[in-house]
Formats: C-alpha cells, sequence, structure tokens
C-alpha cells in the first residue's frame, strides 16, 4: 500500500491509501479552522446503489476535534456510519482530561502522523476518558513520566481501567537517536 498525501494551500487536506494496482482503499479529509484540525472524515468505496458500475466514496468515520486554549485536544467526539440505516451515528467521545506540559517528542511528526494517528497534542497526555455512544465510561487511561534534562520522556508508566476490571498496567520506553 501506498500513502499519499494531498495538500491546499499549503495545508494537508486529504490522504489516500492506494493498493498495489492503484485503486484507493482509504481515504481521510481534514478540515482545519485557525490551525486546528477540526473535522477528520474517513471514507471507504461503495458500489453505486443503482447497481450501475462505479464507486461512491461514503464518509464511513468522522471525528470532530475541540481545543484547549494552548491548542492541545480537549476532546474528540466520534461517529459512525451504521451499515444497516446507512446514517452517520455517535460512536462515543474521548476526553483528554490533563496533560504534563512537557515535550511530546511525537508531535515532530507532523503531517506524516494524520496518516495513521490523526492529531498530536504538543505535551504528553497524563489522563484520557473514553466514553461509549451512551456516554458510559468505557475507560480510563492515567499516565505517568520520567524525563530527561531536556523535558522529553524517558519512561511512561499507563494505567488502563475498564469499569468493572482490574486495571491494566504497562511501561513504555522512549529511545532517542
Amino acid at each position: 500500500y501506498v500513502v499519499e498525501y494531498i495538500y491546499e494551500n499549503e495545508r494537508l487536506a486529504q490522504t489516500q491509501t492506494l493498493s498495489g494496482t492503484g485503486h484507493i482503499v482509504t481515504s481521510g479529509a481534514y478540515f482545519f479552522q485557525n490551525g486546528n484540525l477540526v473535522d477528520y472524515g474517513q471514507f471507504l468505496p461503495y458500489p453505486l446503489e443503482d447497481g450501475s458500475d462505479g464507486i461512491l466514496y461514503k464518509r464511513v468515520n468522522e471525528s470532530t476535534f475541540v481545543y484547549n486554549s494552548d491548542r492541545s485536544i480537549r476532546s474528540i467526539t466520534n461517529r459512525m456510519r451504521n451499515p444497516i440505516t446507512d446514517k452517520m451515528e455517535p460512536a462515543g467521545k474521548r476526553i483528554y482530561d490533563s496533560y504534563d506540559g512537557k515535550i511530546n517528542p511525537l508531535k515532530s511528526l507532523g503531517d506524516f502522523a494524520y496518516g495513521f494517528l490523526q492529531g498530536l497534542n504538543p505535551s504528553n497526555i497524563t489522563k484520557e476518558t473514553a466514553y461509549d455512544e451512551t456516554g458510559a465510561i468505557e475507560e480510563v487511561i492515567e499516565r505517568t513520566y520520567t524525563y530527561d534534562n531536556h523535558g522529553y520522556p524517558l519512561t511512561c508508566v499507563e494505567k488502563s481501567t475498564v469499569p468493572g476490571d482490574n486495571p491494566v498496567i504497562k511501561t513504555l520506553t522512549f529511545t532517542y537517536k
């Protein structure tokens, strides 16, 4: 597969993932406001409804971003296409409760990251809460970092708690070259 990045007015507007034969497998559309990504849509090919030859690209997933005053992401609200009703429906929300104010090393990936990760924050997330489409908590993730002398993270202990289950704890290590 090949991922193409398409720009309009020096701003990322679209990504396209192409198969080995050059057909679009999936595409993403990016809408920015005041330099922030405010809406992302993922599109997949569907056959035309009347049965004729051709393909219609339908939005199957969309994410709406809300920001804090420091340009960090406050929340992402997701909607997905219901294959039975063919309508976009709520699919949950993620709230970024707190950040560490330190350097997020992944931020330097810039537009490259949008083809894989969507938005990246200038700081590292220390607490996030995921909600399902009804507003019930699905998961709470809490992170504790250690840093080098320049403010870059060296380790991250991540505790993920799903209501009713025991927390899962993992340690991430950052390596810089």
